[in-house]
């Protein structure tokens, strides 16, 4: 407290959609959690792609794309990952009672929310496993 009054300090968090995985963020901000550690949350919406440099710009304190932020680092750019909310992965398919298992996808089509993103990899990398 200086002279009585709340030290707030302003961050702003960069997401890429308004996704349940991100869910907590907005949670904490209108629980009061964030207000209660004396921070104010300001969301910008931006493409993952965006995020590193806007980050390092200084535009953007941080933001949640895990596999954004590791292939910027594994590339030389000054990021670390400092905590994630997931001891598993938050990605799930969802399809017909038809499929039972994951080979049974192989031939079908699989629909994605966009190309080079997280959930595109881990497909991508699945189907080459066969």
């Amino acid at each position: 407290m200086i002279n009585g009054a709340e030290v707030t300090q302003r961050i702003r968090i960069g997401l890429p959609s308004l996704a349940l995985t991100y869910m907590p963020f907005y949670v904490a901000q209108e629980k009061g959690f964030l207000k209660k550690a004396g921070l104010e949350a300001e969301y910008i919406q931006m493409n993952t792609s965006i995020q590193p440099q806007a980050t390092i710009n200084g535009n953007i304190n941080f933001f949640p794309s895990l596999s954004t932020g590791i292939s910027a680092a594994v590339a030389g750019l000054p990021l670390v990952v400092v905590l994630n909310f997931y001891n598993i992965t938050p990605w799930m398919l969802v399809t017909t009672k038809e499929i039972n298992k994951p080979q049974d996808l192989l031939g079908k089509k699989v629909a994605v929310s966009g190309i080079r993103t997280t959930g595109h990899q881990l497909i991508t990398a699945w189907f080459k496993k066969f």
